[in-house]
């Protein structure tokens, strides 16, 4: 049995995955320090299952502007978002953005971070 927290068999399932969808989840909600770290492992290791129109999501980026239901620290918050890019991992923010921090917004808006997420060759 997979437990809750690891939906990777998404990803390596021949009936889902790139079969149904161009992404998919591959872990719970990312709600703290500890699961996003977890996230990037699960992800990390269904690299192979990931590409062109085939992205593996471990969830939302939690971004560290405060009023939002779930906030990491900003180093934490910085460190989360270069891991995602690495992963091809859909970069989906999940804050208001209209109350981003300067920091978060220098952090979402960084071209050579986004350059390696979105690489044209995969």
């Amino acid at each position: 049995e997979v437990p809750f927290s690891n939906l990777s068999y998404y990803a390596t399932d021949p009936r889902g995955g790139a079969a149904l969808a161009n992404s998919w989840r591959v872990t719970s909600d990312v709600i703290e320090a500890r699961t996003y770290r977890f996230a990037y492992r699960v992800g990390s290791e269904l690299a192979t299952w990931a590409g062109a129109g085939a992205y593996n999501d471990p969830d939302m980026l939690l971004g560290s502007s405060p009023g939002a239901a779930r906030t990491l620290s900003p180093a934490q918050s910085r460190t989360q978002f270069n891991l995602w890019a690495i992963l091809m991992a859909p970069l989906l923010l999940g804050a208001d953005l209209t109350a981003l921090t300067g920091f978060d917004l220098h952090t979402y808006s960084n071209e050579e971070v986004l350059a390696v997420s979105q690489d044209p060759l995969c």
